[in-house]
C-alpha cells in the first residue's frame, strides 16, 4: 500500500513540471506571432563614429560623418522602425564621449547624446540621416527630464546655452517620412555660469 501511494504522489508531483517542459518545447517551435516584426530583426551597435547596423542576416556600417556629436561612441539604442515600400525609416539614441582620449581637461569625461533619424532604401542603404543633440559637455546643452516615448510618440525638451534657446523636440513613429520638428524660442533667463 505505501509503495503505491508513494508511486501515485511521485506521478502527481512530476506530472505538472512535465506538462510544462513540453508546452515550453513546443512554443519554441512555433514562432511568437504576437511580436511586430520590426525592432527584433533590426540592431544597432557603435563602431568607432559609425553606426553598425544588422538586418536580414547582413551587417552594414553607417556613416553619418559630422551629423553625430560624439567623439567615439559608446552605445547605440534603437527607439523606432518604421518600414513603408519604398524607405525603412530607423530612429535612434546615439551616446558617446566628447573626447576620443579622456583627460583632466575641459569635457575630458563629457558625454555627447544625439537623437538620429535615418531613411533608407530596403536593403538597408543610407539617403539620408539628421541629428539633433540634446546633451552635450562641448555645445552646453542639456535636457532635464530626458526624452518621453508615448504612443508612438517621442518628446523631450531641452536647453541649448550656446544658442540661448529652448528646444522642443517632437518625432511620431507613425509619420516619419516627416523626421523630427523641433520647436525653439528664446531663452528667458540663462542661469549664472552658462555661456
Amino acid at each position: 500500500m505505501r509503495k503505491l501511494l508513494f508511486t501515485v504522489l511521485l506521478a502527481l508531483a512530476l506530472a505538472p513540471s512535465h506538462v510544462a517542459a513540453r508546452a515550453q518545447r513546443q512554443s519554441a517551435n512555433t514562432p511568437n506571432k504576437s511580436k511586430p516584426a520590426g525592432r527584433e530583426s533590426v540592431r544597432l551597435r557603435p563602431r568607432g563614429r559609425r553606426i553598425a547596423l544588422t538586418a536580414g542576416g547582413r551587417t552594414r556600417t553607417l556613416d553619418l560623418g559630422d551629423k553625430l556629436s560624439a567623439a567615439r561612441l559608446e552605445a547605440v539604442k534603437l527607439l523606432f522602425v518604421t518600414r513603408r515600400p519604398d524607405f525603412v525609416y530607423l530612429f535612434a539614441d546615439a551616446r558617446g564621449t566628447s573626447k576620443l582620449k579622456p583627460d583632466m581637461h575641459q569635457c575630458g569625461a563629457g558625454e555627447e547624446f544625439d537623437l538620429v533619424w535615418m531613411k533608407l532604401t530596403p536593403d538597408w542603404r543610407l539617403v539620408e540621416a539628421r541629428a539633433a543633440r540634446y546633451e552635450s559637455c562641448w555645445g552646453s546643452t542639456t535636457s532635464e527630464d530626458g526624452y518621453r516615448v508615448e504612443r508612438g510618440v517621442l518628446r523631450i525638451a531641452y536647453s541649448d546655452f550656446q544658442r540661448k534657446l529652448e528646444c522642443r523636440l517632437t518625432y511620431d513613429a507613425d509619420e516619419p517620412e516627416r523626421g523630427y520638428t523641433v520647436e525653439e524660442s528664446e531663452m528667458k533667463d540663462t542661469p549664472p555660469g552658462f555661456v
